[in-house]
């Protein structure tokens, strides 16, 4: 291919010397040279064909009589373009731009000689450069947008599942500050009975009469004999104490762990709980 493409141009070329040195006074008539009128018109049509081969060929015939005629570089270009050497077609576009100051042409084809070479010279900047560039961002703006649905996709549906998180862990929460709500007024009941028993206990033991034993014959006394009631007295205080004790220790914990677990995760004490026993009574508070 290369070097028949290297045949076309140097026949070209050789046409052209031609020319100059035959022709020179032939492109001042064309207008009256049906030679150049008929070929010239194969030559157009075997462009707009496509048929760059024939294109060529009928070239060679009109470089015979004008080879300076920038509408017949301009065609040839075309076919060499056509043919894939985009490198020769440059050459004959900027040497039919530079014979327009010359050898008069139409405004219509002065501006596509200027436009031809133009787009050689900068391809990046043709209607099909452009276009694909544009192409290449509507492209770019798509994926885009399907990266960006997908993201905000994602996004849903981890907001979702931290939302539902949130909730199950609240409801854990609530269940256990309920729990610990349920122990520590337990424990407040406890130790309300506890107090309640020991009370009774220290009355009922303080109060119970001990009954003296009679002695033996050698001692006038050997003891003394406790009652039921001593007995329960003081059975009852024992009891009362240890649940009095049991139960505020489980309302202290109880209340603790209670106070401790924040609903609304704002790093603030969700009640306040407070809890003392004396020996004369209980008390207990709460603020909200």
């Amino acid at each position: 291919m290369k070097l028949k493409g290297l045949a076309i141009g140097t026949g070209l070329v050789l046409a052209a010397t031609m020319s100059n040195a035959a022709f020179a006074d032939d492109c001042d008539n064309l207008s009256n040279n049906p030679n150049w009128d008929l070929n010239f018109s194969t030559l157009e049509n075997a462009v707009d064909k496509g048929d760059y081969d024939t294109a060529v060929e009928t070239a060679k015939v009109l470089f015979g009589i004008c080879a300076q005629s920038p509408a017949l570089l301009y065609y040839t270009g075309v076919a060499m373009k056509g043919k894939g050497d985009k490198e020769r077609a440059q050459q004959y576009f900027v040497k039919a731009s530079e014979n327009t100051s010359e050898i008069a042409v139409d405004p219509g084809m002065s501006r596509r000689i200027w436009y031809a070479r133009y787009e050689m010279e900068h391809p990046e900047a043709t209607p099909e450069a452009i276009k694909a560039k544009a192409d290449e961002m509507a492209e770019t703006k798509r994926q885009y947008a399907d990266l960006k649905t997908q993201f905000d996709e994602m996004n849903k549906n981890i907001e979702l599942n931290t939302a539902q998180r949130s909730m199950e862990e609240k409801f854990l929460l609530q269940q256990s500050k309920e729990n610990w709500w349920s122990s520590m007024w337990a424990g407040v009941g406890i130790a309300g009975a506890g107090i309640a028993l020991t009370i009774t206990g220290g009355v009922l033991a303080s109060t119970s009469e001990k009954i003296e034993k009679a002695g033996t014959p050698t001692t006038e006394k050997s003891g003394f004999a406790i009652t039921k009631g001593y007995v329960a007295g003081w059975t009852l205080l024992g009891a009362g104490i240890a649940m009095t004790i049991g139960g505020t220790v489980l309302t202290g914990i109880a209340g603790y762990h209670y106070n401790a677990i924040d609903l609304d995760s704002d790093g603030a004490k969700d009640e306040s709980v407070s809890f003392n026993v004396s020996p004369t009574g209980v008390s207990f508070g709460m603020t909200f």
